[in-house]
């Protein structure tokens, strides 16, 4: 009797063991296995190459320019300004495609920057995609409400649309109390006109975009807002 239970007494404990034993195999086991990788990221060094390719941009130097973007990019491809600048140069250069993959880049990595959204717009909006543009101008509204630059853009493209209404009066009377550049706030004001007079003569049609015609119809850098904005001034 003894010596049965002496048995299961052993036979236990080497169950225990082996349970153990196996246990701790397959915890261990797949920590060896992960291999660890580290990314290579300089902000510091990001953040200077894209200020070099800011002052290039200045100087019109623009293969430089984009040298340093990509630079900028290699060096932390997370920093979102080389983005949006690589977007804008890309857009200067006519690929829309490739300039729209830049600004949703940089929109990933900069979510709360309103300059991606109204400039992914701009360029949507440049590639005929006019309502996905519409809301990515709604959207730098909302983050920076009193920017002349994305309101008077998305009021724009609204008029554009043939949008009415109380809430666009609103919108056209805030233009024209925060716009400084005579040329848009003398349009919001015609608008505004318009709107509350139905008597009065429309005139011309919104600027077009894909106008090659009207030199004011282009799209073209904006020097504020550390010089990351698309511009549209719409015509006289």
């Amino acid at each position: 009797m003894r010596d049965r239970r002496s048995f299961l007494i052993f036979a236990g404990t080497v169950m225990l063991m082996t349970v153990l034993v196996g246990g701790c195999a397959s915890l261990i086991g797949p920590s060896e296995s992960i291999v660890h990788v580290a990314a290579t990221q300089d902000r510091a060094k990001s953040a200077r190459l894209n200020q070099m390719g800011m002052k290039a941009l200045d100087c019109g130097d623009t293969a430089e320019a984009t040298q340093k973007f990509l630079a900028s990019t290699a060096a932390d491809e997370s920093y979102g300004p080389a983005h949006n600048n690589l977007g804008m140069l890309h857009y200067q250069e006519g690929n829309l495609y490739q300039a729209i993959l830049a600004f949703e880049t940089a929109m990933d990595l900069m979510p709360y920057d309103p300059v991606v959204y109204y400039n992914l717009g701009l360029t949507l909006e440049s590639a005929g995609k006019v309502h996905e543009a519409m809301d990515l101008y709604w959207r730098a509204v909302e983050m920076d409400p009193v920017n002349p630059n994305f309101l008077g853009n998305l009021v724009r493209l609204r008029v554009r649309l043939g949008e009415t209404g109380p809430d666009l009066i609103v919108q056209l009377e805030d233009l024209a109390l925060i716009e400084t550049r005579s040329d848009w706030r003398g349009w919001a004001d015609r608008q505004l006109a318009l709107e509350q007079n139905d008597a009065l003569d429309r005139g011309p049609d919104p600027p077009d975009f894909n106008s090659a015609d009207d030199e004011e119809d282009e799209l073209k850098l904006e020097s504020s807002l550390d010089d990351s904005i698309i511009d549209l001034t719409p015509a006289s």
